[in-house]
């Protein structure tokens, strides 16, 4: 079995808007369709390769060039091409990943559903969510769902035959990362020396998220149970990886920043009512709830 990258997204910064989007079209094969309006609070979008989209604002060339490519976008771009290179010639152009999806497909019959969901409802796993949710659709298909959609990691299960209309057994892993952790795991895939190291990187991922055990009567602490076996011979006994996401240092210039990009049109309408001292008067009213991180920032250190 092999992972596969099934959709990645990212944004592009500190770099003109126009150069970017001259380096981008090659990939699309010119398949790059201007629409009239923009999306995800840019001014502008296309269309690229069925599913894809492209975002740029003109007037706000802070914000990057944003580019989003679901598996069916992936699959046209990409067509026999290593999707890890497509990667790492996005990420060569200065991209940021925000969004993440690898999924792997089990055909031979070793997961099982009923006994994954016989599992999900006595706790006979480890995980790092605390949210679980299984929902059946009217065409028989099923879908275990681990952890929150739109945080930053998401596991799902699911009859990838049945969504497909297909004959056979193929059941459906798939691995959603978000925000911080999709750029971190994705800097982790691009630094492998060898890449085909990538399908046991990313099922060790998925293991340090989600691992199903064994219950022991004797033993509470369901770290120490067992491996299921299913689950063992599925992701082919590979080890656990974690990500190690740096703490984000926060300065006075940041603060400023968001203040600036988030609050500064309500700074204004409370100062059309307060004035500028009235504006600052408010400000003060948030001494008693500074914490030494504030205090920090306010003294020129990192926080």
């Amino acid at each position: 079995m092999a992972i596969k990258i099934d959709w990645l997204e990212g944004t592009i910064k500190k770099r003109p808007f126009d150069e970017v989007l001259t380096e981008l079209k090659p990939f699309f094969s010119d398949d790059f369709t201007e629409l009239e309006y923009g999306g995800h609070h840019y001014s502008h979008s296309a269309i690229v390769c069925g599913d894809g989209r492209v975002y740029w604002s003109p007037d706000r060339p802070e914000m990057g060039v944003h580019v989003s490519l679901p598996s069916q976008a992936l699959a046209i771009v990409c067509g026999e091409r290593d999707r890890l290179t497509l990667a790492r010639d996005l990420r060569s152009m200065g991209m940021e990943f925000t969004r993440d999806d690898f999924c792997v497909d089990d055909t031979a019959g070793l997961l099982d559903l009923d006994v994954i969901m016989a599992a999900v409802r006595s706790g006979a796993y480890v995980s790092r969510f605390k949210k679980w949710l299984i929902v059946d659709n009217s065409e028989g298909g099923r879908t275990i769902g681990f952890g929150k959609r739109g945080s930053d990691s998401y596991i799902r299960i699911y009859d990838k035959a049945k969504e497909q209309h297909e004959f056979g057994h193929r059941v459906r892993v798939e691995l959603e990362l978000r925000r911080k952790r999709a750029q971190f795991a994705m800097l982790v895939l691009l630094d492998l020396d060898d890449p085909s190291q990538m399908t046991a990187t990313v099922f060790g991922l998925i293991r340090s998220t989600l691992d199903f055990r064994i219950p022991s009567g004797s033993d509470e602490t369901k770290s120490r149970w067992e491996v299921a076996k299913w689950w063992a011979e599925f992701f082919e006994f590979c080890g656990f990886v974690h990500l190690f996401i740096p703490k984000e240092i926060r300065t006075v210039e940041d603060t400023i920043n968001w203040l600036r990009k988030q609050v500064s049109p309500s700074m204004l309408v409370a100062m059309s009512k307060l004035g500028s001292e009235g504006l600052l008067e408010l400000a003060s009213d948030a001494v008693p709830r500074l914490r030494p991180k504030h205090i920090a920032m306010m003294r020129g250190e990192k926080a």
